[in-house]
């Protein structure tokens, strides 16, 4: 596919001016029953993915950037200079900025630049067949659901990132792909024969007989291993002497509810609300309302876990601005949430509405010591009190949990755990203040360890601090995704483990084929040698 655009850069008459903005209004048009149909051709299953398509159509008639398009236009510009011009301002402005978020959304301004001016300039729609494989600088959504109709095959791209808006639906179609490949355009020509390995990230162009039949193979067994995955995720997250381990879903944004249905898990034992919400609705305590009680309704009967807002460090949600010398060590979490009190409020004034399915809980993020713990459930009451008063009800019986991620916090979990309902390990930042690395410098990624005896050793006192004073724990973080440790985490005797939902097969099948004694006396014999 080619991404290059020949955009006409020569000023026009002033008779021209009205004929280039109509030509501007119509393109728009276009592009807006194109988003609205795909829509309207997906079913229910698909929502969250129509409701981005809708997100599309939002940015395209952004007032901001088509009011300085037509000014352009007015100033004797051709439509299509007009709208390279413009966008391009608006997408380096978004790139120049240190939020990573930020950069992703210039990547979706990108993509709307690229089809307006597809469309103004009559460029003909690409048309794919079943087996294509679509190699591409970027991919727009809308793409996506024509390779999901004509059954191709997949897409390679040279830039993009695993969030954006195209690799979520992409993900969401079931659509295998590779992106971020570098000087990916250099090195293809249309008609090559080429392997997507979607699993292990790899573009193999123009591939020997020997690893053709490799990869047919390969392809063959993962197959019959789905089928046998298939066929555990039905059955009880137990081992086979009966200790029950519950394994719970994380919930990053509402696509993944689709996976949740899929994957049959246990629950979700995290929602990342700083990830779910976008900036312009962290604020709006009805909009978080409606995003809190639809996942509440479709994870009814089982229970869900929101983690209140944990903004800081390298979470921040969609389009916020904050900036801090040192944010891993900086004001994150709960402390965040201290100095914004009625952020706080908000949030939980929304989960308490949320709560008369009964079936959520609430997770508080980055506690260092008791008094954070205390202030953070006196707040809950002042919220629960002003309830209370305007007769709204919730349940009563809420449960409120805490997060364990600093070494102080390990330290004191005992105490803790006496003041709250449920303990979770946060071993992602755990890890990185235990060995004082930053988890997202990749120069510091030697001193950072999930099969560390240390950090185990740490977990195991953890759970048991946790379960002297009869409170349930469980384990989130990437030490959870690996079903390698598995059997040394269900040595823990840790009660649940929250993970993505492309890992719950895999650890589900460690789980059902191990024996608890035997993961105890393997945990002991790792901590100790």
């Amino acid at each position: 596919m080619d991404d290059y655009i020949k955009i006409n850069r020569k000023k026009i008459k002033e008779i021209d001016v009205e004929n280039e903005i109509d030509k501007l209004k119509i393109s728009i048009k276009n592009l807006e029953d194109d988003f609205n149909s795909i829509s309207n051709e997906l079913d229910k299953d698909y929502d969250s993915i129509a409701e981005m398509y809708q997100l599309n159509v939002m940015m395209l008639n952004d007032p901001e950037i088509l009011d300085q398009i037509i000014n352009k236009i007015s100033n004797f510009y051709s439509a299509d200079y007009s709208v390279d011009f413009v966008f391009n301002k608006f997408i380096k402005q978004l790139k120049n900025t240190n939020d990573l978020l930020l950069k992703e959304r210039a990547e979706l301004l990108e993509e709307i630049k690229k089809l307006l001016l597809n469309n103004l300039l009559n460029n003909s729609s690409i048309n794919f067949k079943k087996n294509d494989i679509i190699v591409t600088k970027t991919i727009e959504t809308n793409l996506l659901f024509k390779i999901k109709e004509a059954g191709a095959s997949g897409f390679v791209c040279q830039e993009g990132g695993l969030t954006s808006h195209s690799a979520i639906v992409a993900r969401a179609f079931n659509i295998p792909s590779v992106i971020n490949i570098k000087n990916l355009i250099k090195c293809c020509k249309q008609g090559e024969y080429a392997i997507i390995d979607a699993i292990n990230g790899k573009f193999i162009i123009n591939p020997s007989q020997d690893k053709i039949d490799e990869y047919k193979l390969l392809k063959k067994e993962i197959n019959n291993k789905n089928k046998i995955l298939a066929k555990i995720l039905t059955k009880k997250s137990e081992t086979k002497d009966n200790k029950k381990v519950l394994i719970k879903s994380n919930l990053d944004n509402l696509v993944e509810l689709q996976e949740y249905n899929l994957i049959n898990s246990d629950g979700i034992g995290l929602v990342r609300t700083e990830i779910l919400l976008e900036a312009k609705d962290i604020f709006n305590e009805n909009k978080q309302y409606e995003y809190y009680k639809e996942i509440a309704q479709k994870v009814y009967p089982n229970n869900v876990t929101f983690r209140i807002f944990d903004i800081g460090s390298d979470k921040y949600p969609d389009g916020f601005k904050f900036k801090e010398a040192n944010p891993a060590l900086g004001v994150r979490g709960i402390r965040f949430l201290f100095k914004n009190i009625t952020l706080f409020k908000k949030q939980i004034r929304a989960l308490l509405k949320v709560s008369e399915l009964k079936n959520i809980k609430i997770l508080i993020p980055m506690i260092s010591n008791l008094e954070d713990v205390e202030k953070s459930l006196a707040i809950i009451e002042e919220v629960k009190s002003e309830l209370n008063n305007l007769r709204i009800s919730y349940d009563k019986n809420i449960q409120i949990g805490f997060m364990i991620e600093t070494p102080s916090a390990a330290l004191m979990t005992k105490q803790i755990a006496k003041l709250s309902d449920f303990i979770s390990i946060g071993t992602n930042d755990l890890c990185q203040y235990l060995f004082a690395a930053d988890r997202t410098n990749q120069d510091t990624s030697v001193y950072l360890s999930n099969e560390s005896k240390l950090l185990f050793n740490v977990i195991n006192n953890i759970v048991k601090d946790t379960h002297l004073e009869c409170k349930e724990v469980s384990i989130c973080g990437e030490i959870a995704y690996n079903d390698k440790l598995t059997q040394l985490l269900i040595g823990t005797d840790v009660d649940e483990l929250s993970l993505s939902f492309a890992n719950i097969p895999n650890v589900k099948n460690e789980l059902i084929n191990s024996n608890y004694k035997e993961c105890k006396i393997k945990l002991e014999k790792y901590i100790e040698n």
